[in-house]
């Protein structure tokens, strides 16, 4: 689990519509900078890994790449698409890193 200080709350989502947006095959991001409420998250829903085993180790390593890029005055949800369940970690981690690196500049 995030640390408190950089988990972000249902608030913290309502104020996400005005964020910069990455997608790619398996994940799509949404990224706010310079927020008086920062954090991070993770999304997949069970019609895409149906397993909540499956889905918690997902989540796991979601937050083990994103967890160096989270901090409190910045807000990012990284949302699992289609297939993302089945990536190994090091493809997931790639593609993570790739989105990262084109929303953040």
């Amino acid at each position: 689990m995030l640390p408190r200080a950089i988990r972000l709350s249902r608030k913290g989502f309502e104020t996400l519509t005005h964020s910069r947006r990455a997608a790619s095959e398996h994940f799509s991001l949404s990224f706010q900078k310079n927020t008086t409420q920062g954090g991070s998250a993770v999304i997949i829903s069970k019609k895409i890994i149906t397993q909540a085993v499956k889905r918690h180790e997902f989540k796991r390593r979601v937050r083990a790449i994103v967890l160096p890029h989270s901090n409190q005055s910045t807000k990012l949800v990284v949302y699992g698409k289609k297939g993302a369940g089945a990536l190994p970690y090091k493809k997931m981690e790639n593609e993570l890193l790739e989105l990262l690196q084109s929303i953040l500049g």
